[in-house]
């Protein structure tokens, strides 16, 4: 147990430098391009790691037997892991679908999902510990579970588009490949929400607290972690093995 717990430590410490760290950057982008798909990306993935710390300060103060401190720092971490979905979903769609009428809809239901069952969920006034898992819990985790899956998907198909433009010579090899990295990341991310939700909804407790799914939890969030850092912020050797190798270049880590 002590070897789970110390990879779900590592996990946890490598999501948050590289959210942070590609959460800045994307920030910065979006200063100085005042574009939008930038600032939403930036937001999401910010917003995501600072969640992820703030969940992690709420279910130590509950452990504590200190409920009536917990309850408000959960609240913040919820809203935190809502907006995080939210942005991300409005910059998928101003990244892949910035025509489409049904991709913006699409971003209003699912932030409407995100923060109506935000609310739901902290009514109670007690920290979910206390109240234990509701319908509206499961739909919150659901929902940033579907945002996750809807980006993977999206980067994944342009990523397959641009494997066709690459055997033309018309786009890089890096840029090809990182299309594949941030889709295995997103995808990575979604699946540590589906495992979450099982765990909560078949077990009846958090996935630290049953070790399959710490496991898996603990690996997917290293290789997440792995692939956001190399798709947005890839170092110079990392650039250069890529783009001398096709194979590498096509298969974006995918495959």
């Amino acid at each position: 147990m002590q070897s789970l717990e110390l990879l779900a430590a590592a996990s946890f410490f490598a999501t948050l430098v590289a959210g942070f760290a590609v959460g800045g950057r994307l920030l910065w982008l979006a200063r100085e391009s005042h574009r939008a798909a930038e600032f939403f990306l930036g937001i999401g993935v910010t917003s995501l790691a600072l969640a992820a710390l703030v969940e992690v300060i709420a279910m130590e103060l509950a452990r504590g037997d200190e409920v009536g401190a917990a309850f408000p720092v959960e609240v913040v971490a919820l809203f935190l892991h809502s907006t995080s979905a939210s942005s991300l979903c409005f910059g998928i769609w101003r990244v892949f679908h910035p025509d489409r009428r049904w991709a913006f809809y699409l971003c209003v239901v699912t932030s409407a999902l995100l923060f109506d069952s935000w609310m739901a969920v902290i009514l109670p006034g007690q920290h979910s510990s206390v109240t234990g898992f509701t319908s509206w819990f499961h739909l919150h985790v659901a929902s940033r579970a579907f945002a996750s899956a809807w980006g993977a998907t999206a980067a994944l198909l342009h990523h397959r588009r641009l494997r066709r433009r690459l055997a033309l010579g018309l786009v890089d090899r890096f840029t090809c490949h990182r299309f594949g990295l941030w889709s295995f990341a997103l995808a990575c991310t979604a699946a540590m929400l589906a495992m979450a939700l099982v765990t909560n909804i078949g077990k009846g407790v958090l996935v630290f607290a049953w070790s399959p799914a710490l496991l898996c939890v603990g690996v997917l969030g290293l290789l997440g972690a792995w692939a956001l850092w190399f798709a947005f912020l890839p170092p110079q050797f990392y650039v250069r093995f890529v783009e001398g190798n096709a194979e590498v270049a096509a298969s974006g880590g995918l495959a």
